[in-house]
């Protein structure tokens, strides 16, 4: 207080100072004029005019004299006045301060007694709530939303602020864990099966079928998981038989074959076939045939651009040019192993006979050679002596 008044108070005794010096000069000039007033005597007043002058003079003195004292007099009531008000106001505004200060102190180290029931009715209600919403989240199973609601009517039981503490520990917090736990269940699972999606799109776009639609829902997970691996399958095996058929073309380019054509088969049952035409001799191919289950078989046959039978005559070169085929083939056997394709089981392989004579139709394939078909022969012909040779020494 005396901090926010020491101005004031400062000029409050400056003005009282020179209130006091004023009136001292007052009473000075009284008793100098009560010293010099002129002698009255009854009857006749003698004055000299020496004398008149100066007491004129000094009437004068004292005019101005009270003039000024009554100016000053008046502008000290009038700062007096601003004065009193400012402090007035100063001391208002601190006597707040003070209460507010004290009022706050108050509230800091006197807390208001809350009532322990409203209390514990207050944090029920909070976790009520919460629980409430984490029933809301689509995330967690039916099961688990049961046993939310059975959590709740346990804590609507409790009366204790003990029994309060003991079942957020034991009921509460696990059940918040096992929500958790849902929710990150959910994403896992939302997230592979997008990435089962994009697997799912691209092995139907590499396999060349038309991409089903899956949802998340109705088992939607587990048929696409089965669609994948089922496409993953189809599509090693295709990578396989590509390789095969390459490694095969190659082989039997290297033998001195060309390749007249190639066609898709697919049957009634849905199995798919590829053939590969290749030129053998004269008049004669080796009908290449792959399956979607890995099998190859291998044909040799006459050419032509109907559909027919082969004449006897035909029917006993093709028997010949059979004969020098199967020496071949184990040539062919050893120059596929050196390539990483090895043939671990056969099927069936007949011997030569006339009874499997045929006649191939080069009109059902697609041609890939400029070469007219009578012109089709092999790079290095063999005649039917050397392939007679041959066949003596593989018997001996």
């Amino acid at each position: 207080m005396n901090q926010r008044t020491e101005d004031c108070s400062k000029e409050i005794h400056t003005l009282t100072d020179f209130q006091a010096t004023l009136e001292q000069d007052c009473s000075a000039y009284l008793d100098d004029l009560s010293q010099n007033k002129p002698i009255v005597q009854v009857g006749n007043i003698t004055m000299s005019d020496v004398e008149l002058d100066i007491k004129k003079e000094l009437l004068t003195k004292l005019r101005t004299l009270r003039r000024k004292v009554l100016s000053q007099q008046k502008d000290i009531e009038d700062s007096l006045q601003g004065l009193e008000a400012r402090a007035t106001q100063c001391k208002k505004a601190m006597e707040c301060e003070i209460v507010e200060d004290i009022a706050s102190i108050h509230s800091f180290f006197v807390a208001p007694v809350e009532d322990a029931d409203v209390k514990l009715e207050a944090e029920k209600k909070k976790l009520e709530e919460h629980i409430r919403a984490l029933m809301l989240c689509s995330d967690c199973s039916a099961d688990l939303k049961d046993k939310a609601i059975s959590t709740v009517a346990l804590l609507s039981k409790i009366t204790k602020q003990e029994q309060l503490d003991t079942f957020y520990a034991v009921s509460i917090q696990p059940l918040q864990r096992e929500f958790e736990g849902a929710r990150i269940q959910v994403q896992e699972r939302k997230e592979g099966f997008r990435d089962l999606q994009v697997r799912y799109a691209t092995l139907c776009s590499i396999s060349g079928i038309q991409p089903e639609t899956f949802t998340l829902e109705c088992n939607g997970l587990e048929a696409i998981k089965k669609d994948v691996a089922a496409l993953e399958k189809q599509v090693v095996m295709q990578a396989e038989q590509e390789y095969i058929s390459d490694c095969v073309n190659e082989v039997i380019s290297e033998m001195g074959y060309d390749i007249i054509g190639n066609r898709s088969v697919t049957k009634r049952s849905g199995k798919q076939f590829r053939n590969e035409l290749f030129s053998y001799g004269d008049g004669t191919a080796i009908n290449v045939t792959y399956d979607t289950d890995g099998q190859i078989a291998m044909e040799l046959g006459g050419i032509d651009r109907i559909d027919r039978i082969p004449t006897s005559y035909e029917a006993d070169a093709l028997y010949e040019d059979m004969e020098s085929f199967c020496l071949n083939f184990k040539d062919f056997e050893e120059r596929l192993e050196t390539k990483g394709v090895m043939i671990k089981s056969r099927v069936s392989m007949a011997p030569p006979s006339t009874e499997y004579a045929t006649i191939i139709n080069v009109a059902d394939y697609n041609i890939t050679t400029t070469k007219p078909a009578r012109d089709i022969a092999v790079k290095e012909k063999r005649s039917k002596n050397s392939a007679k040779q041959m066949l003596r020494k593989e018997n001996n």
